[in-house]
């Protein structure tokens, strides 16, 4: 027990040692920092991936000019201090007790970021960024140590007070005033009358959540989180009797204090400022731009405290991005490809009937956002669909269910029988594509140009049926299962979300008709990371936003990737080689693009739901890594009265337009007569009779190896090495092409196979 006293004791003594020679450091760093202006940067303007071309901007704080020292009140002073710091005038740039107990915690590992901030650090914070990790900590000290060097206590008041926000657009303590009450700061300056009081204690209350504070029903003076607002008044008003360093005489008085108790809730104005709204540009994108700041300063709530509630943790987020925002003069770097973005609505518009429709660009090779589509008319509906439409995405997740089988060892070319219904652990699952199964069988391969839901649900269960029987029997050799296919969505991004350090759990009930999208809800931008997956193999973490950075120059953010290997090459190449066959000769076959193959899959729910799918990619082939690599994601809703191969004329004119006058890139080349042969074990079908027509540009067939140009040296492969040939595989002769495989699955006119 002693051993555990004195390691302990070592631990503190240690951890005191380091946070006194910080301290020690931070002061003679002080000296080689210059403290530049704080003052509002005007508009904040949102750039697009060339770092040149503006997308929009949004509105900085309109009115409010700084109080000069010499009008800043000492009443206003006290009330700050109340709420923010009651020893501020008594100890130095840091409070030693505060900042000495939240070094030690992080230093023995009790909390990452512990509290202990002075008003005079948090004015430092203000040139070392948001990040509210221990580093930004250490390095706001010898900011904090500058300040206290060349300014007065009242002065660092003063510079706290001008840079606040204070909710409804409200950047600074004189725009405050005259948002709030409508008279000027200056005027609150009388520390015996009532009502200057009760008023600069609810200026002070604000800094807290004021955007939460700010929230409002009807009119602006009926505020949501009232009795929150005024309680918070309450309590800066306690607090003026707890002031340290200030002379009796100077402090306000408790008759005073509880007379202004009495005035509350006070009489408010009905001024909303616009500060923080969208200017110009895409009102979707830029909706979703400020919806994404929210999202990122929750996390770095989180961060700084992590016993921080979740409810708490959204109005410090709300607050902290619209106070920087109002405050103006960011640099907002995306990843949006302003010509992929304007040829994207443009496709969207153009191609699609009214209705939600929402869709996306992904940059293949480190997951940004080339071109986000949320809707066809924001003023008509302002529902972002692109990112945030949670809906089953229906026979796109068949992609998945191939790739987990091609992971697992078994060949695209292996026959499955495809009677016209099975039944697995519910209700009938029907094949609405019989006619492109002759003989009750089809490959894998050609099960998914046909978008063939009976043979996709024996894949993904590892169980079969029989061709005029309902008895299901065990697929030998073969261990395929629901949960496979799950986890491999997961991996590959179904659970992605932009915002960084938060992920966004897809809904996934484990069952055999997830192998149709029936049983699991996605984004376009989920779909959109899920193909740009597989177009490569590796998963990268979605992201629109690069960087953040103000007129200073400071930088508050920069994007890291995040990514993990999902598929090896020789897997991905098979997987990407097959689903070629979908724009080929399946359900999307009128939705090539000439001189540019494409892979992907498109997706319909049944009748009720309504609901189409699209995602196709083009080749991302390391022999070519400088040509562009994307996968467009589509979903429209029920009233659209689509199928998903429709929304393929959407993504085909983005591809068409994007890629012209570009070589054209082969997907990687793939043994597809690699692996082992499960299913049943006669013969493949035979080719059925070859069309009278056929597409202006054919690729090679999916069921048949592939080969690419040698003209260029390869580059290095990744770590994973491709899957060996399987000793026993054989040829099987091409898929079938005619009839309605070649085209939709149904006859026009006819309602949309589920899950297609």
């Amino acid at each position: 027990m002693k051993r555990l006293w004195y390691l302990g004791l070592a631990l503190v003594l240690m951890a005191a040692a380091s946070f006194g020679g910080l301290l020690v450091y931070a002061k003679h760093k002080s000296s080689q920092v210059t403290l530049s202006s704080l003052a509002p940067g005007g508009r904040s303007v949102v750039l697009a991936l060339d770092g040149k071309t503006v997308l929009g901007h949004y509105a900085s704080a309109e009115a409010g000019k700084p109080l000069k020292d010499a009008d800043i009140s000492r009443l206003l002073n006290q009330t700050h201090m109340a709420a923010e710091d009651h020893g501020f005038y008594t100890h130095g740039a840091i409070s030693l007790p505060g900042m000495g107990m939240a070094f030690i915690k992080d230093a023995i590992g009790l909390s990452v970021t512990a509290g202990g901030s002075t008003i005079t650090q948090q004015v430092a914070k203000r040139y070392v960024g948001t990040e509210r990790t221990l580093q930004r900590k250490i390095d706001e000290l010898p900011y904090a140590y500058r300040l206290e060097q060349e300014y007065t206590k009242d002065q660092i008041l003063g510079i706290y007070m001008n840079g606040n926000y204070y909710g409804r657009g409200a950047y600074g303590i004189a725009d405050a005033a005259q948002t709030w009450f409508g008279v000027s700061a200056k005027s609150l300056d009388d520390s015996s009358n009532s009502l200057d009081v009760a008023r600069a204690a609810f200026l002070a209350a604000l800094i807290q959540q004021p955007s939460t504070f700010a929230q409002y029903k009807g009119k602006p003076s009926n505020l949501v989180n009232a009795d929150a607002l005024w309680n918070r008044t309450r309590y800066v008003l306690n607090g003026l009797r707890d002031l340290k360093g200030i002379p009796a005489e100077q402090m306000v008085s408790q008759q005073t204090i509880d007379d202004a108790k009495k005035l509350l809730p006070l009489e408010l104005t009905n001024t909303v400022k616009a500060s923080g709204n969208v200017v110009d540009g895409d009102p979707y994108l830029m909706s979703y731009i400020k919806a994404w700041m929210v999202a990122w300063q929750v996390e770095v709530a989180k961060s700084e405290n992590p016993k921080i509630s979740n409810d708490d943790a959204i109005k410090t987020g709300q607050s902290a991005a619209d106070g920087m925002l109002a405050r103006g003069g960011l640099r907002i770097q995306t990843h949006i490809d302003d010509n992929v973005q304007q040829l994207t609505v443009s496709a969207h518009k153009n191609q699609l009937g009214s209705g939600p429709s929402g869709f996306v660009m992904i940059d293949v090779r480190n997951g940004g956002v080339l071109a986000m589509s949320g809707g066809r008319s924001y003023k008509a509906d302002s529902n972002n669909y692109a990112m945030y439409a949670s809906r089953p995405p229906g026979s796109t997740m068949k992609a998945f269910v191939l790739a987990s089988a091609v992971s697992k060892g078994a060949s695209v070319n292996s026959v499955f029988a495809a009677p016209a219904s099975i039944r697995i652990d519910g209700p009938p699952i029907y094949d609405h594509t019989r006619k492109a199964a002759p003989g009750c069988k089809l490959t894998l391969a050609d099960a998914l140009a046909a978008s063939n839901n009976v043979v996709y649900v024996e894949a993904a269960t590892g169980k079969m049926a029989s061709c005029g029987s309902t008895k299901l029997h065990g697929i030998d050799n073969y261990d395929v299962q629901p949960s496979d296919v799950a986890d491999l969505m997961r991996q590959s991004g179904a659970d992605a979300s932009p915002v960084p350090g938060r992920n966004s759990p897809a809904k996934i009930s484990v069952e055999p008709r997830l192998a149709i999208g029936a049983t699991i809800e996605l984004s376009p931008l989920k779909l959109g990371v899920m193909g740009a997956t597989l177009d490569g193999g590796v998963y990268h973490k979605p992201h629109l936003v690069d960087g953040i950075d103000t007129t200073t120059g400071k930088n508050l953010f920069k994007y890291d990737d995040e990514s993990h290997q999902v598929l090896d090459e020789g897997e991905t190449a098979i997987v990407d080689q097959t689903m070629t066959g979908v724009f080929t000769h399946g359900t999307a076959v009128n939705d090539q693009v000439e001189g540019h193959p494409l892979a992907g899959k498109t997706g319909t729910t049944d009748e009720d739901q309504g609901d189409s799918w699209i995602i196709a990619f083009n080749a991302n082939n390391p022999k070519y890594k400088n040509e562009p690599a994307g996968a467009c994601a589509g979903w429209a809703g029920k009233n659209n009265n689509l199928q998903g191969a429709d929304l393929g004329k959407v993504c085909q004119s983005i591809f068409r337009h994007w890629l012209s006058g570009r070589r054209t890139v082969p997907f990687p080349a793939a043994d597809l007569n690699s692996g082992k042969l499960v299913g049943l074990k006669d013969q493949a079908p035979p080719p059925a009779t070859q069309p009278t027509t056929t597409p202006a540009t054919t690729a090679p067939t999916t069921t048949t190896p592939t080969t690419e140009p040698t003209t260029e040296s390869p580059e290095p492969t990744r770590t994973r090495s491709p899957r060996p040939s399987n000793s026993s595989t054989r040829s099987v002769p091409p898929p079938q092409q005619t009839g309605t495989a070649t085209g939709h699955a149904t006859p026009p006119g006819n309602p949309p196979p589920p899950g297609q």
